[in-house]
């Protein structure tokens, strides 16, 4: 079994999510409910090639220093990725979220938008994002980014690790940095 596959399983699926593990099938999760994507078990020199197929180079220095890490790839047009390798029981584990190239609208979202607009209207203060995994804190952001792109001619730099929705210059300019790429750390 090839990545290439997986991800296109998972793309045709309409997947959110790609989970591997070292001798074990490779599941995707659809509609919340995990279904196996390959069923037979994946070696462990097979998930490690994976991996190695789409790990930037910095990617591969952390983790070789530390075991586990953190990346965001794209596969041509069509999607980009966020990658968590990481180890259990000695064994390496993938588990890959599937991010859209569209970024989503606070409509699509169904967020309250006039309130949502109203906080990103604002020049200055804190507004903080919180939930949990799978719950669209960085689709959220992204939403609000988006709007405020579109909408009046600022700089907006976001500090991401990693970066996930690309966003183009609108109004606004948008310089997206990436922690260990971009900079050092969050200032």
């Amino acid at each position: 079994m090839d990545l290439q596959t997986l991800l296109q399983t998972m793309v045709n699926r309409k997947a959110s999510d790609l989970h591997i593990r070292a001798d074990g099938p490779a599941y995707i999760r659809v509609d919340g409910d995990l279904e196996t994507a390959a069923p037979d078990p994946i070696t462990g020199q097979e998930v490690e090639a994976m991996l190695m197929q789409v790990m930037p180079p910095r990617a591969k220095k952390l983790y070789e220093a530390r075991g586990e890490v953190d990346f965001a790839f794209q596969a041509g047009e069509v999607a980009r990725f966020r990658v968590n390798a990481f180890k259990q029981r000695q064994k390496l584990c993938i588990a890959i979220r599937f991010i859209s190239m569209k970024i989503p609208t606070m409509e699509e979202l169904r967020l309250p938008v006039a309130t949502v607009r109203k906080i990103a209207e604002n020049s200055r203060g804190l507004v903080l994002v919180t939930g949990i995994t799978g719950s669209g804190k960085s689709s959220t952001l992204a939403s609000i980014i988006d709007y405020v792109n579109a909408n009046r001619p600022e700089h907006i730099i976001t500090i991401e690790d990693p970066i996930e929705f690309v966003h183009k210059d609108k109004k606004a300019i948008v310089s997206q940095r990436e922690i260990g790429e971009d900079t050092a750390s969050f200032p």
